[in-house]
């Protein structure tokens, strides 16, 4: 389809005797927001490797914006594709302005200033994160949720139709990590990306995506809209809580079922419960 971004057919990664993923599946539309859960060991960082090429040894077929990755050149895939990785390791020796420039190398010139243009979509990434005062400051001396706003400033500057993002609120704070959100929101919905997420915020996951693949033991055990996955069984399923299931409440501000937090204290109800 002429509008599909990314196209993942009969994917299959083994290692040895380890099937690590197996006949995977699925295609994104433009301007979606599709999130990727499932326990740990699942198989979603195989997933990630294979479309970043970081593991080419695969079956099946990738391909973006209808070209097969494996014909891609480098810069060729930095145009179609950006990258956010999880916030960690240790901060690149950049100012913030500089390092959002780096996202425009695959569509610079060697021995090249950056263009008007370049210059106007680093400003644009810079402004709709929110780092124009922190323009001049070193990654280094930055939060952990300052610095995971660059890493997507920078791949918003890269003006790539996919954005795939490495659960891009671990290691955060409940304000940092609340605030990544809403940037991806406003990406999503304003500024009509088209992320791809891969998460353990389940809730995240249920109420902000368009749909929601689940990756258990290297296999698609489903790719649904949000509203469809939580009316069934499937998330017990996906992270093995059969004789525990998840609780579910309807979400006051948008009448929509989530996930509400259990505890081992006393007995707890299992299904949904209105307020």
């Amino acid at each position: 389809m002429a509008d599909t971004v990314l196209s993942i057919q009969d994917l299959s990664v083994r290692i040895g005797d380890a099937v690590l993923l197996q006949n995977i599946s699925f295609s994104i539309r433009t301007g979606e927001r599709v999130s990727l859960i499932g326990p740990n060991g699942a198989g979603k960082t195989t997933l990630l490797k294979c479309l970043t090429r970081i593991h080419t040894q695969y079956t099946g077929a990738i391909t973006l914006q209808g070209i097969p990755l494996p014909t891609l050149k480098q810069k060729e895939l930095a145009r179609l594709m950006s990258w956010v990785p999880q916030g960690e390791g240790d901060a690149p020796p950049f100012r913030v302005e500089e390092f959002v420039t780096l996202g425009r190398y695959c569509r610079l010139k060697p021995f090249v200033a950056p263009s008007p243009e370049d210059r106007a979509k680093v400003e644009s990434a810079l402004t709709l994160c929110g780092l124009e005062e922190f323009r001049s400051r070193t990654l280094a001396t930055l939060s952990g949720g300052e610095r995971q706003k660059v890493h997507i400033a920078a791949a918003l500057a890269q003006d790539a139709p996919l954005m795939l993002l490495d659960e891009p609120t671990t290691f955060l704070d409940p304000r940092q990590s609340m605030e990544i959100e809403d940037l991806l929101f406003e990406l999503h919905q304003r500024a009509k990306r088209t992320l791809l997420v891969v998460t353990h915020d389940i809730n995240r996951a249920l109420l902000e995506s368009d749909r929601v693949l689940g990756l258990k033991q290297g296999k698609l055990l489903f790719d649904l809209p949000p509203e469809k996955l939580i009316e069934g069984t499937l998330l017990d399923e996906l992270f093995d809580r059969q004789k525990r299931p998840f609780i579910k409440a309807v979400h006051p501000g948008l009448n929509r079922l989530f996930i509400v937090p259990d505890t081992v204290l006393g007995n707890l109800p299992s299904g949904e419960v209105g307020l």
